[in-house]
This record gives structure tokens, sequence and C-alpha cells, in this order.
């Protein structure tokens, strides 16, 4: 659930692909985009959910630690991801 909440910073960040993919894309349909509209209202919920959750169950420095790990290890994944479509498409 921690993970969930990279989710937080996304729709700002989706938001600003989307418009750049229609100025610079403008070929593209439209509705190949639709899964990535949809994702910026859910993912504001997604992160309220995930923020409620963990200031709920994690009550504890060591569950406030494995939230924070896991948010940190999903970070380390996005960016792994970032890095690979980098070196894959220089």
């Amino acid at each position: 659930m921690a993970s969930s909440l990279t989710e937080f910073f996304s729709p700002d960040i989706m938001t600003k692909r989307l418009q750049a993919w229609e100025k610079h894309y403008p070929w593209v349909d439209p509705k190949v985009q639709e899964y990535f509209r949809s994702r910026v209202p859910r993912a504001r919920e997604d992160s309220g959910e995930a923020l409620a959750f963990v200031m709920e169950h994690a009550t504890t420095r060591e569950m406030q630690d494995k939230c924070l790990d896991a948010f940190i290890t999903k970070c380390n994944v996005l960016w792994c991801l970032l890095d690979a479509v980098t070196v894959g498409y220089p």
C-alpha cells in the first residue's frame, strides 16, 4: 500500500505529459491516451486512500520505516524503468 504513495505525485505529471502528447504527437488517436486520462483522477483517489491507510496503520516506528522502504523501492523501480528506456532509445 505504501508503495502506491508515488501516485500522490503522478496526476500533475500525467496531465503535463498528456498536454505534451497532444502538442507534439497530434496524429496519435486520443483513444490511445484514454488510459492515462482516466488515471489522473484515479491516481488522486488512490493516493488519498493509500495515505489514509498508512497514517492509520503505520503506528509504530518499525511500520513507518517499512512504509518508507516500500515507497523508496517503488521510486527506485520507476527510475530503473526510466533508465532502461533512456538507454534503449538514446
